[in-house]
């Protein structure tokens, strides 16, 4: 199962809700609008299925996140720390 960073900008009132619903049972927030997600396809059918979610002023974007990259955080959500510890080790 891939991993992937996914950030997005809702627009519209801020109604995130749907995408939210989308992205809690593959990971877990880092920040306001940045996911880390655990999934079996690709980034760019993770964003067709994410998109359906988005109005179209909405914006999306997905990174993979492969094995020994580099990363650092700081004041993230939490648990964003020790779910990054736990599938890249440094």
């Amino acid at each position: 199962m891939a991993m992937y960073f996914v950030a997005y900008d809702a627009h519209a009132e801020r109604d995130d809700a749907r995408i939210k619903a989308a992205l809690a049972p593959l990971g877990i927030p880092i920040l306001k609008s940045t996911w880390l997600v655990e999934y079996k396809g690709s980034a760019a059918q993770l964003c067709e299925a994410l998109s359906a979610r988005l109005q179209s002023r909405d914006a999306l974007a997905i990174m993979q996140i492969v094995p020994n990259a580099d990363w650092s955080v700081f004041n993230e959500a939490k648990g964003a720390h020790a779910w990054l510890r736990s599938r890249i080790h440094l």
